[in-house]
């Protein structure tokens, strides 16, 4: 899903903060991650709603019975064994929700939605980590208790992030401001223990980051240009990857033959239907065929 961190180029201020200053993005060259692809979810003991979630979320119906499933099953008990899972799956089907099919929605909507997917992102870091949680019940500010995050930690943990950046982008930019710290610290805490999570979304993350922020904040092509390739040689068949780079990185170039090439690529890729990343690449066919039907009108 693109547009990652539009939020960011009013931020220049923000991003030059001691919160941020304190532990600086690495470069993608310098990263020691895990290694082989990560899952994006862990399966619970829901397995009729884990079904729906894992192959109907390319509808709106199959979302939201997965998400009726999900809530239904935490409202009969907060506390169950497999509680930090369904929060995170719930975290993803929130995402989708608002980010695809209700694109057309009101920013209030969509901002409803997304505060219920950063909510139990939050809840599933809080539910999972003891140290995690009792470092910011003790009164510890997040973007100190970040380094507390797991490796185990880094699904909840990044959509979090990514539903908390969407519902800060409808607010309004003074909410942004607010939060662009804490969004950017747990990418961060993310490129240091789980890089290659969902396809090297932080990549993309970051990719995004170093072109939208203005230049005297730091706005680095070649860097953001590192990233990207960084996520495609970790996750070389995901179409997110090529949106993203074509998106933030060919388009802000004026590199137009990229910027096809990618967006192409992307568009002729058949979608795979037995995959449980199925709306992913719906998400990211249709992304890409949006952008490419703009290129007259952006170079």
């Amino acid at each position: 899903m693109r547009k990652t961190t539009l939020l960011i180029a009013a931020l220049a201020a923000v991003l030059l903060l001691p919160a941020c200053a304190k532990k600086p993005v690495q470069d993608s060259t310098d990263v020691a991650g895990q290694t082989g692809e990560v899952p994006a979810v862990q399966a619970t003991e829901l397995p009729e709603v884990d079904a729906l979630f894992d192959h109907e979320r390319h509808t709106r119906e199959g979302t939201e019975k997965a998400i009726e499933g999900y809530e239904a099953a935490l409202a009969a008990n907060p506390d169950r064994a497999d509680g930090k899972d369904i929060r995170v799956r719930l975290s993803v089907l929130y995402y989708g929700l608002a980010y695809y099919y209700d694109r057309a929605e009101s920013k209030k909507h969509k901002m409803g939605t997304y505060l219920l997917g950063k909510e139990h992102g939050w809840d599933a870091i809080m539910g999972s980590n003891p140290e995690f949680k009792a470092a910011i019940d003790g009164g510890t500010k997040i973007v100190d208790a970040i380094p507390l995050i797991r490796a185990q930690d880094v699904d909840a943990a990044y959509w979090t992030a990514l539903n908390w950046a969407r519902w800060g982008e409808q607010k309004g930019i003074l909410r942004v401001a607010m939060d662009i710290p804490k969004v950017r610290g747990i990418n961060d805490r993310i490129l240091e223990v789980g890089e290659d999570y969902y396809h090297a979304a932080v990549h993309r993350f970051f990719g995004a980051f170093f072109v939208e922020i203005p230049q005297f904040a730091g706005q680095d092509h070649e860097r953001a240009k590192a990233h990207f390739l960084r996520g495609m040689e970790l996750a070389p068949t995901w179409p997110e990857n090529e949106v993203n780079y074509a998106w933030y990185y060919a388009r802000r170039s004026n590199n137009k033959e990229l910027y096809v090439e990618l967006l192409t690529k992307v568009i002729e890729t058949p979608i795979p239907e037995d995959s449980v990343f199925r709306f992913e690449y719906t998400v990211a066919r249709a992304d890409a065929e949006e952008m490419l039907a703009k290129v007259d009108d952006l170079f």
